[in-house]
């Protein structure tokens, strides 16, 4: 019986949490997700787990907030919500039928990668209008092998871009804008994303 008494006593000390925040039970390394009001009052979703957190720590949804979105694309009820995994950070900015979708890609191998979409989108939709890629100078690395950092889908509304060892997927969807408008305004937002990327990783 004292020795029962005894491992009675002994065995509390070794169980129960430790204060550390995550619920009872679950698995180490969990990522939890809460939600945020920003400084500017969207709401966003922010990873509990910060070893997955964007590109190089980085989300799309801070380097570029809602609130330049808005003025770019001339929605001002736009909100954003974010999405972020290890080298990879989306954010989408939407109300109703409006839809601005930005993707910043840091995973390794990026020039050949932004490469083999590129000669894909060349190859395979070159005889489809509306799925053929079209060239857009000046945006991303036009010095890389392909001769071009950025191309336009119109009949996705996206732009694809390349830049410093990461790929930018920029889609435009806003209900009465132009092709031409959902393109500017994709350049317009990809410039400005390329200009705030942390520095890409050595090797």
């Amino acid at each position: 019986m004292l020795a029962l008494a005894a491992l009675a006593l002994i065995l509390p000390a070794g169980c129960g949490g430790d204060g550390g925040g995550e619920p009872a039970g679950a698995p180490t390394g969990t990522t939890y997700r809460s939600s945020l009001s920003a400084s500017n009052g969207e709401e966003l979703e922010r990873d509990a787990d910060r070893s997955a957190e964007g590109v190089e720590g980085a989300s799309v949804c801070t380097l570029l907030p809602a609130r330049v979105v808005r003025r770019i694309v001339g929605r001002p009820d736009l909100r954003a919500r974010r999405n972020d995994s290890l080298d990879l950070s989306q954010c989408r900015y939407g109300r109703g039928r409006a839809v601005v979708r930005v993707i910043l890609d840091g995973a390794a191998d990026a020039t050949r990668r932004y490469f083999n979409q590129l000669s894909e989108a060349y190859q395979k939709f070159n005889t489809i209008p509306s799925l053929r890629a079209r060239d857009v100078p000046g945006v991303g690395d036009d010095d890389t092998y392909g001769g071009v950092g950025a191309f336009w889908t119109r009949g996705r509304l996206q732009l694809v871009a390349f830049h410093a060892e990461r790929i930018a997927r920029v889609m435009v969807n806003v209900p009465g804008q132009t092709d031409a408008e959902a393109k500017r305004d994709a350049i317009a937002l990809t410039k400005r994303l390329f200009a705030r990327v942390p520095a890409a990783r050595d090797g």
